[in-house]
């Protein structure tokens, strides 16, 4: 998924998934630094659980 796309990486934790992939570079919108911090933010708040 987009690395700067707050809404689905928040959504992922729901799924039961077994991995979560967040791209910060060819699937994320032009500025790729808006990812990596979104990503940061996902791993520091946001419970992945088992995934």
């Amino acid at each position: 998924m987009p690395g700067d796309n707050w809404k689905m990486i928040s959504k992922s934790i729901t799924l039961g998934v077994d991995s979560i992939c967040m791209d910060m570079e060819d699937g994320t919108a032009i500025n790729e630094t808006e990812a990596r911090a979104t990503i940061a933010k996902a791993l520091q708040e946001l419970d992945f659980g088992a995934s």
